[in-house]
């Protein structure tokens, strides 16, 4: 995807660093993501992909650097033209920009799938129920599960309670969808019916993309920037073709030569 350089990042980490304790996950992290574009962010176990999705959906602080969504500052805020750490409304109004999707898709298990979806856009957004219901039954087809509206998690397969998780993410309208390993936690044969809701999502919503996946073949197809990251630093951005075809960094061979031998 062509970005013009004119716009301005909708996501932009500069100098991040984060640690848990002794292991450094993300050190000295710059990143620029552009409205619109579909980023598939890929690299070994611990590389810092999960945290930095953590990081822009509030639920994990820096350590130091500053991050923006929307050119909003996340951790800081200016008052009285002087910046102090952010409050819960500032943190709260960041958040309203990001929807994300985890790998165990974190649904009520006493509501069901309509109450899911239409909840945070009622109680959150302060929308009417007759509104939210008709943005879930929309999401709830976009996803094929209109006919399991009054289904409870408990009888949902794996890829179904993934696909309801998607439809709740959406129905907060966010500008940033963050998708966190979606299909690690599905049997095989359930992989491609949640793959393919977010294919459809990246090809018709102008929405940006932000997709941490082992699912190399899908990155590809679906990603128009692919990130390599390796101990909490980028080692290779570019567009698919050169990560996956002609990579420029011994490591980014390295690793891919191994995901691709298994």
């Amino acid at each position: 995807m062509a970005v013009n350089k004119k716009t301005q990042p909708i996501v932009r980490l500069r100098g991040v660093y984060k640690s848990f304790g002794e292991p450094q996950v993300l050190r000295d992290m710059n990143l620029d993501i552009y409205p619109g574009q579909k980023v598939a962010l890929i690299g070994p176990s611990g590389s810092g992909k999960s945290t930095i999705l953590r990081i822009l959906m509030t639920l994990e602080k820096i350590d130091c650097g500053s991050v923006e969504i929307a050119g909003d500052s996340v951790w800081t805020m200016l008052r009285n033209g002087k910046e102090i750490p952010a409050n819960q409304h500032h943190l709260r109004k960041v958040r309203g920009n990001v929807g994300m999707v985890f790998q165990h898709f974190n649904l009520f298990p006493h509501m069901s799938v309509l109450r899911n979806v239409t909840e945070a856009p009622v109680h959150v957004m302060g929308m009417s129920s007759d509104d939210a219901r008709q943005r879930a039954i929309d999401l709830l087809e976009l996803v094929g599960l209109s006919d399991k509206m009054d289904a409870y998690p408990a009888q949902l397969s794996g890829g179904q309670k993934q696909r309801v998780a998607i439809a709740r993410a959406l129905a907060m309208r966010p500008k940033i969808m963050l998708f966190d390993e979606v299909t690690s936690a599905l049997d095989p044969e359930l992989v491609g019916e949640v793959l393919n809701v977010l294919r459809t999502l990246a090809h018709e919503r102008e929405m940006t993309m932000v997709i941490v996946t082992h699912e190399i073949g899908f990155a590809r197809e679906i990603a128009d920037r692919v990130v390599f990251l390796e101990e909490g630093r980028v080692v290779e951005d570019d567009v698919p073709e050169v990560i996956f075809s002609r990579p420029k960094k011994q490591r980014t061979r390295e690793f891919l030569n191994a995901v691709l031998s298994h």
